[in-house]
């Protein structure tokens, strides 16, 4: 995980001088978007996928469940590369969850927010259908709740019997294709999210703190981005 973060990072950090001083016109100004359009734009997006089985130690494991996330971006676009700070929220469901010690059955809700940097690269012609393949890396601050769960005719939700905060490093990479609107002022966009965070910190209600495993998940996205007027 954290040489894939380096890996990224060492990547924007090579690519983002390069764009800049590639793309810039005689007066050193960045060249127009084609079409007349500024080069800032903002993005939405809605994902939805699988996350992997989570572990602590010899404390407790899960099945493997479902991942709902969301994003606002803001970016700025050269004519095949583009710069993206990313605000996400990530909710991370599972599907039953055993604790080794009790074996219970829990609900086990993972969510939290997010901040990355992200580098995208778009093939083919701007204001056309283009294919895009994209690296990010940053932070999540991730919240653990998981609770049991007793059933016989009817279903009650106990207290917790794991909790707590942790903020972790993260890294996504993504591809996808991108479809330009009618009136030219945008695109929508679908594709394939990778996300990894480093592990993560939590406590077990009467044992103390382990570390549970980072997630990772492979998700659907689909998404919007309109490009700012002149």
């Amino acid at each position: 995980m954290q040489n894939g973060l380096i890996g990224a990072m060492i990547f924007a950090a090579v690519l983002v001088p390069a764009c800049g001083a590639t793309q810039e016109t005689d007066d050193g100004q960045p060249p127009p978007v084609p079409g007349g359009r500024e080069p800032w734009y903002v993005s939405l997006d809605m994902s939805m996928g699988a996350v992997n089985d989570p572990l602590a130690e010899d404390r407790y494991g899960a099945d493997q469940g479902s991942e709902f996330g969301a994003a606002l971006g803001l970016g700025y676009r050269f004519e095949r590369v583009r710069l993206e700070g990313q605000f996400r929220y990530e909710n991370f469901i599972l599907n039953s969850f055993d604790l080794f010690v009790s074996s219970p059955i829990t609900a086990a809700d993972l969510w939290g927010f997010g901040l990355t940097g992200n580098v995208f690269y778009d093939f083919g012609v701007p204001g056309g259908v283009r294919p895009f393949v994209g690296v990010g890396a940053g932070f999540f601050h991730l919240k653990a709740d998981y609770r049991e769960i007793n059933c016989l005719i009817f279903c009650s939700v106990e207290p917790r019997v794991v909790r707590g905060t942790d903020t972790v490093a993260a890294g996504q990479a993504m591809a996808g294709i991108s479809f330009p609107w009618a009136a030219g002022s945008g695109e929508w966009f679908i594709g394939y999210r990778f996300l990894a965070t480093d592990d993560i910190g939590v406590d077990v209600i009467g044992v103390g703190p382990v570390t549970q495993r980072g997630v990772k998940s492979h998700s659907v996205m689909l998404g919007a981005r309109y490009q700012f007027s002149p």
